[in-house]
């Protein structure tokens, strides 16, 4: 399974996270992963997912619960980068 590239799960409700540990544990080049509607994967199994897998480009979660209910989330967002703009190129962009 190391070489396995896109794996889609999706609708699979019986899914657990000992599933999505092994796929962590057991994949290495995973570029797309697809678990939409998987309905008992934790935030935690998530978290262990995308700490392993350095090439995965897309990973699908539409429908999974834990997701949904709020809060948890934000530690996997990076805050927007922050633009200083000079004053000069300020004072130009109202005078247009």
């Amino acid at each position: 399974m190391g070489s396995l590239k896109r794996l889609s799960l999706a609708g699979l409700h019986n899914i657990t996270d000992m599933a999505v540990d092994t796929i962590a544990q057991q994949t290495t080049e995973l570029e797309r992963l697809y678990l939409a509607h998987c309905r008992q994967i934790s935030l935690e199994a998530v978290h262990t997912l995308l700490r392993n897998q350095r090439k995965l480009q897309q990973i699908v979660l539409t429908g999974v619960p834990a997701l949904c209910q709020g809060g948890g989330m934000e530690q996997f967002s990076e805050n927007p980068p922050t633009v200083r703009l000079g004053v000069r190129f300020l004072d130009r962009l109202y005078e247009l």
